[in-house]
């Protein structure tokens, strides 16, 4: 048996497809118990998304790129991200998210080819603002300063597998995913 979201169309991503009883109510309990924060590091995120407003915590977002406002500006990635894991479901509109009741923090790093020193700041702000998922869906060079950041952050982090433009990444290594 498995929850069907009420957000036309509806199809049913590999990574979505059934959701038995059991874990159905084990992850109701858990979002009603608490709201989980999950930073988005990348572009930034469509604060006025009507599938993503109502979940931004808009106090703990952050621009790390030497702007002023961690929303988008150009490129709709960090939009898209957010979208996949907390888009409300149940509104009739969009797509539903992995989880409806989220609050999702916009880590604004930049649009296709963020500085290293910005996501390391972006890490290490969650770090310290104890946001305990990250989501990295991006590329970038390893540095000793990215290394140590990533190894003093206690929470987890989910980084893109792919993002690798033919390159083999067994031995030319691409962060954070290698």
């Amino acid at each position: 048996m498995y929850v069907k979201p009420i957000n036309p169309p509806f199809f049913k991503p590999f990574s979505l497809i059934l959701i038995t009883i059991t874990e159905l109510a084990i992850n109701t309990l858990i979002m009603l118990i608490t709201k989980v924060y999950v930073g988005i590091v990348d572009s930034g995120i469509d604060n006025l998304h009507p599938d993503l407003s109502q979940n931004i915590n808009t106090e703990l977002s952050a621009d790390f790129t030497g702007g002023n406002s961690p929303w988008y500006v150009s490129g709709y990635h960090g939009t898209h991200v957010a979208g996949i894991v907390g888009a409300r479901g149940g509104n009739s509109i969009g797509v539903a998210g992995v989880n409806w009741n989220i609050s999702l923090v916009s880590l604004k790093v930049g649009d296709s080819a963020p500085s290293t020193d910005y996501v390391v700041a972006a890490v290490d702000y969650a770090r310290t603002n104890n946001i305990p998922i990250l989501n990295m869906s991006l590329s970038i060079n390893n540095t000793i300063a990215l290394s140590n950041i990533i190894q003093s952050y206690d929470g987890l982090i989910v980084c893109a597998a792919g993002n690798n433009w033919g390159i083999d990444i067994d031995t030319n290594y691409i962060y954070p995913a290698s």
